[in-house]
């Protein structure tokens, strides 16, 4: 094996082990705000202020990007 695979293959798992940490972190924080406050607002509306307008998006979709982000910095 030359050093470049295994450096890639090094990357490669640590990346993985991150979207992994990042999506179980996703999960349990879901599962905690479940408990406290209930499970009953999964359609709750979550407004967002982009240049003048107000936007309204689904709370799941807009934490899924916002976790999503942090896995830029990765890359």
């Amino acid at each position: 094996m030359s050093r470049t695979s295994v450096l890639l293959s090094k990357y490669i798992s640590a990346l993985i082990y991150a979207l992994v940490m990042i999506l179980f972190m996703f999960v349990v924080s879901w599962f905690i705000g479940g408990i406290l406050f209930g499970f009953g607002g999964l359609s709750a509306a979550n407004l967002q202020y982009v240049d003048g307008h107000v936007f309204e998006t689904n709370w799941v979709v807009y934490e899924l990007k916002q976790y999503g982000l942090l896995v830029l910095p990765l890359l």
